[in-house]
């Protein structure tokens, strides 16, 4: 499952002075995130750019609809350190 996030900067004044705004929102597909891109886009005449991310790899375990079916061929960092001979231990014997 692929998310993807909406960003857009909109031309404001703010104590006189002009300046732009940050704007995002997560879209759980791409057809969503087309159209609020295209709203984005053509409603409003203060955007001044807009952008479409796909994030690859989320950090947030709901940004994936089963988590433990997510594979993406890499190794675990657990697996990783086994390679170059270290153990991680989450009890570690102590005197």
């Amino acid at each position: 499952m692929s998310m993807y996030i909406v960003s857009w900067n909109v031309r404001q004044t703010i104590d006189n002075k002009p300046t732009l705004v940050d704007h995002w929102q997560v879209s759980q597909n791409w057809e969503h995130a087309q159209s609020m891109y295209n709203v984005i886009m053509h409603e409003n005449d203060d955007v001044y750019c807009a952008a479409i991310s796909q994030i690859v790899v989320g950090t947030e375990p709901h940004w994936y609809e089963d988590e433990n079916d997510y594979d993406d061929g890499q190794p675990t960092w657990e697996q990783e350190w086994q390679d170059f001979g270290e153990v991680y231990d989450d009890e570690p014997n102590s005197i």
